[in-house]
């Protein structure tokens, strides 16, 4: 009786190689599909949390905010220069009362930063020096605040921030470069002082 050999085939080979390919392409598409939409999904949490960040400390300083826009006028708590500046007058010396201890605070956009000025004195148009400065944010493409119109005109205001991962780039928003739009409305508290 004679022996059989046993060995691979070419059609045998041909098969597995075929199906170690699949394997090997399949797990190449899964890593770069996850990584691509890991890292887009970073990008946006990221400036989500940075454009939040913003929001909350504007909300902080409007809500240190003293005086009442309908009571003393237009610009007599609340500054805003359309898409360029806001302004707030806050209680220094927290005694609820308008006085000449109270200073503006400022927060400016210049494309692509928003920054901070902690101290303006008594001008709502703050020319901010370097020791007052802090950037909060070098990714916005749009700050809008304006005032809501109404009753109580000036005590709250509407503001929107979008934020862009390379604000820089002149290329259209896509996974790579992802744009977030942030809009809320800032109530101030409604002082009046006399």
């Amino acid at each position: 009786m004679p022996h059989k050999n046993k060995s691979v085939t070419l059609l045998e080979l041909l098969i597995v190689i075929v199906i170690f390919g699949l394997i090997i392409v399949g797990i190449t598409s899964i890593n770069v599909f996850s990584r691509h939409n890991v890292v887009s999904s970073d990008r946006r949490t990221r400036l989500q949390n940075e454009v939040s960040l913003c929001f909350e400390h504007i909300t902080k300083q409007g809500l240190r905010t003293i005086g009442n826009e309908t009571i003393y006028g237009a610009n007599s708590a609340v500054s805003i220069v359309a898409n360029t500046s806001l302004s707030f007058l806050v209680d220094s010396n927290p005694n609820g009362r308008k006085d000449s201890s109270d200073t503006w605070v400022s927060y400016t956009f210049s494309r692509p930063n928003l920054v901070y000025c902690a101290n303006c004195g008594s001008n709502p148009t703050c020319a901010c020096s370097a020791a007052n400065r802090e950037v909060l944010s070098e990714k916005i493409v749009t700050f809008n605040p304006t005032k809501v119109a109404g009753f109580t005109q000036g005590n709250h205001i509407e503001l929107l921030i979008a934020a862009r991962w390379d604000p820089s780039s002149s290329a259209t928003i896509s996974p790579q470069n992802p744009e977030i739009n942030m809009q809320a409305t800032i109530d101030l508290p409604s002082v009046s002082t006399r």
